[in-house]
């Protein structure tokens, strides 16, 4: 099934959801499924299938969704004057040919996502699904893949006086120069490898050895005004920014805590300040938009579809929290969209197990009447997690008078059994040591 109506967005106004009328009638978990099973953001007959195509899109299962929130994303929010830029990782483990694997995250193999956030909200604004190097950035190709990655993300801020915060794997001089011809600002964290970096700040082995907690070292660019930075916590840290000054009249300083746990004030630089309080925002938002556990699917597509709803989620509710003096939780929020949603129903399932205790009752004109033939039987079908019926009554007893007695502690406990009666249909226990069949088959309170 292909989803036509694209001109209606999928993107609701601040705070909509507390007018939408309640539902009366609540969709079954199997017609979801089937809705869900069927759910497609593309035409499958008018896409370019053919992997040799030279426009053949990896993502043509999932573009238009992911071009349809970058929009929206964008235009419902005006971010603060810092934007973070990072990665996040969607857990996946499945066949794609996408898929990345990273030693240094929590989630090691998965789908990449690089993501420009507001850094004081943690509010997604662009976000980019990594699909191989063959076709990253078509529209920025005289760049650089490093600076063409915060280049892409930020290019709806071009011009507006933006500070961007990076981490190493992107910053570097060739990202500031671009930054300031597009009239933005830059700092992150750098790599000393980077081309044009000064070589004047680099500590060798035995210097940072020598180097105490705090110390730091600078350079500026009097051409371009780059400030160059070497912090040492518990190595070197080297820095880069066109956005802080130099140095200030009093030094800054951090909280560290050191081998005891004891709490220290350590100097630091005007740098490391900007980037300790601004480069959050990509983590605030994967924190709060974390993916949980749910029904695996062989579907690539299907998991980044779950992650633009946890996205929505958490832009609706920096949306919400805007004017509110005491906003509700993110999951408080979350509830209160899904009771408008289904409404203020609740449903349970049924069970159709009838061979349980509860569901059998024991039944004294059957089970005690000798002139029937009760043989034990092994079923081969159903399930196999079924409890003795005088076992289980035993343990439900002597529960119910001692609360305060943990499971390891009661006297009787509830025994599995895949043996049962065949004229009584009940589960019992046929073992040495056991009066269980003989028990339910001669009194009536089979329990005692």
């Amino acid at each position: 099934m292909f989803c036509k109506d694209r001109q209606r967005s999928i993107w609701r106004p601040q705070c909509e959801f507390l007018q939408m009328p309640k539902a009366s009638t609540v969709m079954s978990l199997r017609r979801y499924d089937q809705i869900k099973r069927y759910l497609h953001y593309c035409n499958e007959e008018t896409s370019i299938q053919d992997r040799s195509h030279p426009e053949y899109d990896r993502l043509y299962k999932i573009r238009f969704l992911i071009n349809h929130m970058n929009e929206r994303f964008t235009a419902e929010y005006s971010p603060s004057q810092d934007l973070s830029v990072d990665e996040c990782m969607i857990p996946f483990r499945g066949r794609w040919s996408g898929k990345c694997y990273d030693s240094s995250k929590p989630i090691k193999w998965g789908v990449k996502v690089w993501m420009a956030c507001c850094a004081s909200s943690g509010y997604a604004l662009n976000l980019d699904v990594y699909s191989g190097k063959d076709r990253d950035f078509d529209d920025l190709t005289t760049v650089k893949n490093s600076a063409a990655v915060v280049l892409k993300l930020v290019q709806s801020y071009w011009g507006r006086g933006y500070h961007v915060v990076t981490d190493r794997y992107y910053t570097s001089p060739y990202l500031l120069h671009w930054l300031r011809e597009l009239q933005m600002s830059g700092t992150g964290t750098c790599m000393t490898n980077r081309k044009e970096y000064p070589k004047q700040l680099i500590a060798t082995k035995a210097e940072a050895r020598r180097l105490e907690q705090g110390d730091s070292k600078w350079l500026q660019c009097a051409k371009t005004g780059i400030v160059a930075t070497r912090w040492n916590d518990k190595k070197p840290i080297y820095f880069l920014s066109n956005y802080v000054r130099a140095e200030l009249s009093e030094p800054p300083t951090v909280i560290r805590r050191n081998k005891k746990g004891e709490k220290l004030t350590v100097k630091a630089t005007p740098s490391v300040i900007v980037y300790n309080q601004m480069m959050g925002g990509v983590d605030l938002n994967d924190k709060m938009a974390r993916l949980g556990r749910s029904r695996k699917s062989y579907k690539w597509y299907t998991r980044i579809d779950r992650k633009c709803f946890q996205w929505s989620l958490y832009n609706a509710y920096v949306l919400y929290k805007h004017g509110q003096e005491k906003p509700m939780e993110f999951r408080d929020f979350v509830l209160q969209i899904l009771t408008t949603w289904i409404g203020e129903k609740s449903f349970s399932r049924q069970s159709t197990r009838t061979n349980t205790p509860a569901a059998t009752p024991n039944n004294p004109e059957i089970s005690l009447d000798m002139s029937k033939l009760h043989c034990p039987e092994w079923p081969t079908d159903g399930s196999k997690d079924h409890r003795c019926a005088v076992c289980q009554k035993k343990y439900l007893i002597e529960s119910q008078q001692n609360p305060e007695k943990a499971y390891k502690d009661l006297q009787h406990k509830s025994v599995k059994s895949s043996i049962r009666c065949e004229t009584c249909n009940v589960y019992l226990c046929i073992k040495r040591g056991s009066d269980c069949w003989k028990a339910y088959h001669t009194r009536v309170q089979y329990w005692k």
